[in-house]
């Protein structure tokens, strides 16, 4: 069900409600929070907007991107992508290195009679900093679809590293409770030695609060402060499981991000 873009918490005039303000009138399929796993720190100001491309003008969209600074090179190649695509999500980071904007065209109508693990590029993301533009990444999710579970195990063991073995029992747990087969896809980025996974577990109808043991340990072993980590955890536990995306980011590091499904109000 479409309904208008969520208000974003947070000071007034910060960059995800910015984000959120651009998008106020527009129609909003779906909306999540995610918060990021980083050697020694959480990031948790993560959000994402859902736009259905058909329901909204190209030139709105646009206008949109060039609101966010969006690098002239990025603007280009989205004008000439927008028409292929089925929905647009609009992204939003801070905490880190910086301030991190991103949209991502997704080609959902690609999955339509795919043969099980046939690869298809399902989303195409554009990633930049809105305070050094020059940072910048263009990112590749290539689904998978219909891969044996034991197969998307296989795959995290060789990009999970040390968050392996709990992003494994996530996995294997939200395969037995999901009614109908995981998403997995892995994700690379022009330029940079990211290499990535993301398993899309809403079907298994999981809180946070169910996978908090796994949760606790991809903590330790990223050696996250434990005060910052349980503000996170008292706030989310109760929201339902997304997806989990890990690996190796583009500078290297390991990282885990929990996706969070939040009800749009409006």
């Amino acid at each position: 069900m479409q309904r208008a873009a969520p208000e974003v918490g947070g000071a007034q005039g910060s960059d995800g409600g910015r984000l959120a303000g651009l998008l106020r009138d527009l129609p909003c399929e779906g909306f999540e929070r995610s918060f990021k796993l980083l050697p020694g720190a959480l990031l948790a100001d993560r959000v994402l907007f859902g736009i259905p491309r058909a329901a909204v003008a190209a030139p709105a969209l646009l206008r949109i991107c060039t609101s966010l600074a969006m690098p002239a090179p990025f603007l280009e190649a989205i004008g000439e992508q927008l028409a292929g695509a089925d929905t647009v999500h609009f992204g939003h980071e801070s905490g880190g290195a910086g301030i991190i904007y991103k949209v991502y065209l997704e080609f959902s109508r690609r999955l339509a009679g795919a043969h099980a693990g046939e690869p298809i590029l399902l989303h195409l993301a554009y990633k930049w900093d809105a305070v050094e533009p020059e940072r910048r990444a263009v990112a590749r999710y290539v689904c998978h679809p219909g891969l044996p579970v034991a197969d998307i195990l296989s795959r995290i063991t060789k990009m999970g590293g040390d968050l392996a073995a709990p992003v494994e029992a996530v996995v294997t747990l939200a395969a037995d409770r999901a009614s109908e087969p995981l998403m997995y896809l892995e994700v690379s980025e022009d330029g940079n030695p990211r290499a990535s996974y993301d398993v899309n577990v809403h079907a298994a109808g999981l809180r946070l609060r169910d996978v908090e043991p796994q949760m606790r340990l991809a903590q330790r072993r990223l050696s996250i402060p434990g005060a910052a980590f349980e503000r996170q955890w008292t706030a989310v536990q109760g929201e339902k499981l997304g997806h989990l995306a890990g690996g190796r980011s583009r500078d290297g590091a390991p990282f885990m991000t929990v996706y969070h499904q939040v009800a749009p109000r409006g």
